[in-house]
């Protein structure tokens, strides 16, 4: 057995409610594990990963020209910051580009993290055209991952 701590990876985005950060925020600090938050950007891909873990990426647009370290919303992590800060959970941000579900198994093999955590998003037409064009991230995860992949509901609002 070893002394590091566990790591278990949390998929966000920033239209989704924060459910899953509260859960996977509570089971890390049950666990003693570190917390890594991932954002991944479908509309761009990576160009390159550099030695501290950021990449960067393009656009997948062909007319756009840029290249750039892809950066983590500032508006998502300042939101992620109120539920995690004061707890005792030790958390970093990852800004990532391509598809969500590669991308996150990607990152988890990487960081050797024991679990996923993803939210599940409210339904709504646009979610609904998103998974039968694709799937969800969570279906993906599920049937490609190895590590277990803890889904959780999005908030009911009346």
């Amino acid at each position: 057995m070893t002394d590091r701590p566990g790591v278990l990876l949390l998929g966000v985005c920033p239209e989704q409610d924060l459910a899953a950060a509260a859960q996977a925020t509570a089971l890390a600090e049950q666990l003693g594990a570190e917390l890594h938050c991932a954002w991944v950007d479908p509309a761009r891909y990576t160009v390159q990963r550099l030695a501290d873990g950021t990449v960067r990426s393009a656009p997948i647009d062909p007319e756009v020209q840029d290249q750039d370290v892809q950066p983590f919303p500032e508006l998502l992590r300042r939101d992620l910051a109120t539920i995690l800060e004061p707890l005792a959970v030790v958390w970093r941000t990852h800004a990532l580009a391509g598809n969500p579900s590669a991308e996150l198994s990607a990152l988890a093999e990487r960081l050797g993290a024991r679990m996923i955590v993803v939210g599940a998003r409210r339904p709504s037409l646009r979610t609904s055209l998103h998974e039968l064009l694709g799937g969800s991230v969570a279906a993906q995860l599920a049937r490609c991952q190895l590590l277990p992949v803890l889904v959780v509901p999005a908030a009911q609002h009346p």
